[in-house]
């Protein structure tokens, strides 16, 4: 159980890097510039916002997804054959 944990948060931690130098590039980098982003320093922010909503909107009600998946879930459990 506390190796499952240990995991969990390793998993959750690299997750957070890796989405940080693909959204925002590596820090130690010194070729990156913000020369293309002048007159637009919210671009990355506004870009990211219907993905925030989207996951924001998933986590507080994840019925609306489920909504959308279920007949198609429903239709291909339906159709598999059974397990021999």
């Amino acid at each position: 159980m506390a190796l499952a944990g240990m995991g969990t948060l390793l998993t959750a931690g690299y997750l957070l890097v890796v989405v940080r130098r693909v959204c925002m590039g590596d820090p130690r980098s010194t070729h990156l510039s913000t020369a293309g982003h002048r007159g637009r320093p919210g671009l990355r922010i506004r870009c990211l916002d219907p993905l925030v909503a989207l996951t924001v909107l998933a986590g507080l009600w994840p019925a609306v997804l489920l909504g959308l998946s279920n007949p198609q879930s429903r239709h291909f459990s339906e159709a598999a054959e059974p397990w021999p």
